[in-house]
């Protein structure tokens, strides 16, 4: 923009150059902002004093009519326009390669963290998976030792010692109510046992009676019989005396 209005006299050269100018400052206001800015410092430092040349050297000479010097003096800056294209060019490649290197450590760091996680993530995986084995252990042997004395109680089986209340939740509840159970049918069959065996000592006493019973109805039987024959006997001696009597009575008649 400069070189066209120095050899044009265009002014739109020169407002371009101006937008440019104002354009760049900002910027460079910008970069001042971020960190890496000393980086670009010196190329930041020689733009602004080579725009600040052209506009108070070759500018006003070329206002002032002067083309020829006007065309000197911009002439004279191209070999520092080329070095600041070249500091930026450097500062560029070496900012790419920072940013580079930089996320080149930075995605190393989430390769790293991400491995971290994952064995972290394993551990607590297997920790809960442990953790959960033993929770259903603790339930489940209870449970299975609830299922055997149930059955062995089904069975019969009442000798086996109580089993071991080791909590006190609805698991612990339900062992200490088949305990309990367990107890109250031996009991109960200790009761039926011990009255089965009052039932057949009544038994054998009633079996012992009843022949006694028996030996004394037979013996009252053939009392009765005994007597029965002596009754028999003494009515027909009654009657034989009863007959002699009437004979006797008749003889007494006959004989008066």
């Amino acid at each position: 923009a400069a070189r066209g209005y120095v050899l044009t006299g265009d002014p739109s050269h020169k407002a371009l150059f101006n937008g440019y100018s104002e354009s760049a400052y900002n910027v460079q206001l910008e970069l001042q902002a971020f960190d890496g800015f000393q980086d670009v410092e010196e190329a930041v430092n020689r733009a602004i004093t080579w725009r600040t040349y052209i506009q108070e050297q070759v500018f006003t000479a070329y206002d002032a009519g002067d083309t020829a010097l006007a065309t000197e003096r911009l002439t004279s800056t191209d070999a520092e326009v080329a070095q600041i294209q070249e500091l930026y060019d450097v500062a560029a490649l070496a900012k790419a390669a920072q940013i580079e290197t930089e996320g080149q450590a930075r995605l190393d760091k989430m390769n790293s963290t991400k491995w971290q996680l994952m064995v972290i993530s394993y551990l607590i995986t297997f920790v809960a998976l442990y953790m959960a084995r033993i929770i259903s252990l603790m339930f489940a042997n209870p449970i299975k030792g609830l299922m055997k004395r149930t059955e062995n109680i089904a069975k019969g089986e009442l000798n086996h010692k109580p089993m071991r209340i080791s909590s006190k939740d609805e698991i612990g509840r339900l062992l200490i109510a088949t305990n309990k159970m367990g107890d109250q049918l031996k009991a109960l069959i200790q009761n039926i046992q011990r009255g089965s065996t009052n039932v057949s000592e009544s038994s054998e006493l009633l079996k012992v009676s009843a022949h006694e019973v028996t030996i004394g109805t037979q013996q009252a039987a053939v009392t009765i019989e005994h007597i029965a024959q002596g009754t028999e006997q003494q009515a027909s001696a009654a009657l034989k005396l009863r007959s002699a009597m009437t004979a006797f009575t008749v003889h007494v008649d006959e004989a008066n």
